[in-house]
């Protein structure tokens, strides 16, 4: 299998886990106690993010891709440490909420810093290489929003409102 193929294995494989860890989990009673204490003039505009770091996301991968297929180093290993951490945050939500602990809301943040810190690899590695197409320039643009979304909201704000501590 050529690199660029695992690579896009990676995400279809990923990118369908955290989608169904997504849907498992609005599925669930708990799941209206997600938000925990966050205002509710904050859910708003923290939702219209999502959807930007999701395009972030594609142009990122996008440009994974056309990287892998020249034969330049992959970011599939960095991707998929990303989609394992996202798709165990839901579970892990709810089953704080069910039985909440310290050591629950713990690996609820080390989860969203795994994936924090996968952002952050990325991130560096867009503004490290040459950018020259416009792919690259939208990756490294949206990539910004994924990091917004994952590393500011997901990561530093949002356990502050969710959990025990």
């Amino acid at each position: 299998m050529r690199p660029h193929h695992r690579e896009l294995l990676v995400h279809i494989v990923g990118g369908v886990a955290v989608l169904g860890s997504y849907a498992w989990g609005a599925m669930q009673p708990a799941a209206s106690g997600l938000w925990g204490r966050l205002p509710e003039a904050a859910i708003a505009p923290y939702t219209a993010m999502m959807p930007l770091a999701a395009i972030g996301y594609l142009l990122t991968m996008a440009r994974s891709l056309q990287r892998s297929a020249h034969g330049e180093p992959s970011w599939a290993p960095t991707f998929a440490m990303i989609l394992a951490a996202s798709t165990a945050w839901l579970p892990l939500c709810i089953l704080d909420l069910a039985s909440p602990t310290r050591a629950g809301w713990w690996a609820i943040e080390l989860d969203l810093l795994t994936t924090a810190a996968g952002a952050l690899v990325i991130a560096k590695a867009l503004w490290t290489e040459d950018a020259t197409t416009r792919l690259a320039k939208a990756a490294r643009w949206g990539w910004i929003a994924f990091c917004i979304q994952t590393v500011v909201l997901d990561a530093l704000i949002w356990p502050q409102f969710f959990g025990v501590l």
